[in-house]
């Protein structure tokens, strides 16, 4: 699944440092308690750290 672009995002440094400054991970991450958006949350955050695993669902 392409997250628009998410895992670009968390790959290019200087993008990288846009999205941290901008807090959208810490948005994304308040959401990873809802289980009904949790899955595509944690996609995104897993795109976003460019790490490739994503955090656990409730």
């Amino acid at each position: 699944m392409d997250l628009l672009g998410l895992w670009d995002l968390g790959n290019d440094p200087a993008l990288r440092k846009a999205v941290f400054q901008t807090r959208i991970p810490e948005l994304l991450l308040r959401h990873l308690a809802d289980p009904a958006e949790c899955r595509i949350v944690a996609e995104a955050v897993g795109s976003l750290f460019s790490r490739g695993v994503m955090p656990r669902c409730p």
